[in-house]
């Protein structure tokens, strides 16, 4: 009877991701997700405050996503980091399956990444496209997400991986995907993050440099810059030439 039911299940679920219909209508051209590049090598380190709390957050270009337990804040940012609240979400799929704690942590960075560039790309009703996009690829089943250059794998509790582009359909490819580190490499530069500090190390190693900023709760690389979600804001540490 089980095993049954394991079949039924499977066969919908098949069915439901392979209808052409359940593909959201999305007007914008653009991508609607990003892998952050970086790169940390400036010698010249500033350590700027965004005094904005939350449980997690995600960072692209110009756009930083704030979940604070009951809500989603959407702000923009300037080159001072100075942040303007411009969206917020109350109700919806992606709060639900938060606050039930139904997805991973790479799972739910992806729609972060996804919410931000709708935003970004001045989709109008994101919160709905968002929505569809969810559906469309079966966020409840998801389990785990690979992120590379313009490609993203998404893994599912059946153990089946669906390889999908940035305009979000889905593709034949076996690409490399990037590794998170606590230890960024950039050029003769190390950046390594710790509980409480960043470490910065140059010229093998020899010459080291701490920067103290509370204790961290996640961290995310981009371009020059490195965002950290502590306890009391978002420290950004940006690496100049």
């Amino acid at each position: 009877m089980e095993k049954s039911l394991r079949k039924v299940i499977f066969e919908e679920y098949m069915n439901y991701i392979k209808v052409e219909s359940c593909r959201p209508k999305l007007s914008s051209s653009g991508p609607f997700f990003s892998l952050n590049r970086y790169d940390l090598s400036g010698e010249k380190v500033r350590v700027f405050s965004i005094e904005l709390t939350g449980v997690e957050f995600y960072v692209i270009d110009g756009y930083i996503l704030l979940y604070q337990g009951n809500m989603v804040g959407i702000y923009r940012y300037d080159k001072r980091f100075k942040c303007t609240k411009i969206r917020s979400i109350n109700l919806h799929l992606l709060l639900f399956l938060l606050r039930k704690k139904a997805m991973s942590r790479r799972c739910r960075f992806l729609f972060y990444n996804i919410l931000l560039h709708l935003v970004k790309n001045n989709e109008k009703k994101y919160d709905m496209k968002l929505r569809e996009i969810m559906c469309y690829l079966c966020a409840d089943w998801m389990t785990d997400v690979k992120l590379g250059d313009g490609v993203v794998s998404c893994t599912y509790r059946n153990g089946e991986s669906r390889v999908y582009n940035g305009r979000l359909q889905l593709i034949k490819s076996s690409p490399s995907w990037r590794k998170d580190k606590s230890t960024m490499e950039c050029g003769d530069q190390k950046v390594r993050v710790m509980k409480n500090c960043v470490e910065v190390t140059r010229n093998d190693w020899q010459l080291k440099s701490m920067f103290p900023v509370g204790e961290i709760r996640q961290y995310i690389a981009l371009r020059s810059n490195l965002f950290l979600l502590t306890e009391d804001s978002i420290k950004v540490l940006s690496f100049e030439e």
